[in-house]
């Protein structure tokens, strides 16, 4: 039989200690990363403002159930809450939240790869995570996708560990189960963890089965206490479920129609799939979109596309053939589950804990072959190039709020913005100082300006307005870099009256 993960322990690489001092400096080194373009808080119509909202509930109003899906993912809405008791409801507080995952996530995955594959891998993977965009963008903005990868690779890597243990081996497999359960309340995408450990259970244990129960007790006892709570508090045995499966029919933008009139719920529901706006820059059709972004959308870095052709041909007998059988799985059943399954709109936060599975398996992958080094620079220049041109989502807040604070009056902007900066705003005691209205004859507005790469942020005059002021902003080095290195600022803010 192969050598693999399902069928003998791992061969063990690093030291524990060599593996425990790489974690944490690669958490710190990781961590550092996050200040190079942030994408920050969105705000407005986007679900980073649903889970301000439930913290802020819960912050001010005490613990209750939520009546929405954004408000029962309560791992996250806890963290947020418990950050908001140290330091206040803010947005940079709500935003720890995401980067403490991801410290966990690095810490976890590079000592787990530097005691099982050895230091080269687990460094190669943190080079690979810190340039994978998708990542990135999860880390530094606050959804469920980084708490959930970060439960999941705890669930993970302590699988393994109770597979290669002996006196610990009950205690790892505890933790797995509690990971997952913690993994799955986060967002029910995890529940591919437990049917990954079912396959094993069945086909390739790697331990007796009897201690697959640990892992079940350890899986069920978060979301009982979530379960009994829920049905406690409303006397809905299944709240969570019915909540969840009614998301379809709350407006979204990204769903043809606004809201889903059909009666079936979202599993298996190919009519629903059918509806969902394209996320991808080459839509298609929708069942075969998500396959083809994995390969050409840049927020996936094009890992996807490095570990296909790392993977082809390669001979057995290394750490990848241990890992093979858990990261295809785990990368399969994820993609299949979002997309087939629970039929969510197919973009690429959904698809986190498959991107890491590539992650793991380039890192394993990359030798000294010439076909390495041409996949490990295309990843790590899509990486880079795409992180450095993304978006900063607080940019609204950052340029308006310090703004109107610093001069009087009444101001305008579009209604978009308006509701984005409306919490920073609202912190900032000037929500009353501006508008989302139409702009009466003699109204001040502040129009926000292009940050894209190739409008320069080009302060147009709109006819009826005339120019008051435009402020400026420092240029990111990476557009200083590609046009104009000598100019260090760029219009940000257009500031102008109505006149007619």
């Amino acid at each position: 039989m192969p050598n693999t993960v399902t069928s003998r322990p791992l061969r063990m690489g690093a030291s524990i200690p060599h593996a425990m001092v790489l974690a944490v400096l690669a958490a710190l080194v990781a961590d550092l990363t996050l200040r190079f373009s942030p994408t920050g808080f969105a705000g407005g119509g986007t679900d980073d403002q649903r889970y301000l909202e439930a913290a802020l509930a819960w912050y001010r109003d005490g613990i209750a159930p939520g009546k929405t899906h954004w408000a029962l993912r309560h791992p996250l809405i806890l963290a947020v809450l418990a950050s908001f008791k140290m330091f206040g409801p803010t947005t940079d507080a709500m935003l720890l939240v995401p980067r403490l995952a991801w410290a966990l996530l690095v810490a976890v995955t590079t000592g787990g790869l530097a005691r099982f594959a050895g230091l080269r891998a687990a460094a190669l993977w943190v080079l690979l995570a810190v340039l994978s965009p998708i990542m990135h963008e999860m880390a530094t903005s606050c959804f469920p996708e980084m708490v959930e990868l970060a439960f999941s690779a705890v669930s993970l890597w302590a699988f393994l560990a109770a597979r290669g243990a002996g006196r610990g081996r009950i205690a790892w497999l505890l933790l797995s189960g509690l990971a997952a359960g913690l993994a799955i309340l986060t967002r029910e995408t995890a529940v591919v963890l437990p049917l990954v450990y079912g396959i094993a259970f069945l086909w390739l244990p790697g331990m007796s089965r009897g201690s697959y129960a640990w892992i079940a007790a350890g899986l069920i006892l978060p979301i009982a206490i979530d379960t009994l709570w829920l049905w406690q508090q409303t006397g809905d045995a299944l709240y969570r479920y019915h909540i969840d499966s009614g998301h379809i029919h709350i407006a979204s933008a990204h769903l043809r129609g606004g809201v889903y009139t059909g009666v079936r719920g979202p599993i298996l529901n190919f009519d629903l799939a059918s509806r969902w706006v394209p996320s991808g820059p080459l839509p298609i059709h929708w069942s075969v979109d998500p396959l083809i972004n994995l390969i050409i959308d840049p927020r996936f870095g094009l890992i996807f596309l490095a570990w296909g052709v790392l993977a082809w041909g390669r001979g057995r007998g290394d750490s990848y053939d241990q890992l093979r059988p858990l990261l295809i799985g785990v990368a399969l059943l994820s993609f299949v589950l979002t997309t087939w399954v629970l039929m969510l709109r197919p973009q690429p936060r959904y698809y986190l804990l498959a991107t890491y599975a590539a992650t793991i398996g380039v890192a394993l992958l990359s030798g000294k072959r010439r076909v390495t080094i041409i996949m490990l620079t295309l990843v790590a220049l899509a990486g880079f190039v795409t992180i450095a041109l993304s978006r900063n989502q607080q940019r609204p807040a950052e340029l308006i709020v310090p703004y109107v604070a610093s001069h009087s009056g009444f101001f305008y902007v579009d209604p978009k913005v308006r509701a984005r900066i409306d919490y920073p705003l609202d912190r900032a005691g000037l929500a009353t100082r501006v508008g989302g209205d139409e702009v009466p004859i003699g109204g001040i507005r502040i129009r926000l300006l292009s940050e894209k790469l190739f409008k320069l942020g080009k302060p147009f005059d709109r006819p009826g307005y005339a120019p008051l002021e435009t402020t400026l902003e420092p240029r990111p080095l990476f557009h200083r870099l590609l046009q104009s290195p000598t100019v260090a600022l760029r219009p940000a803010l257009r500031i102008e009256r109505r006149v007619k």
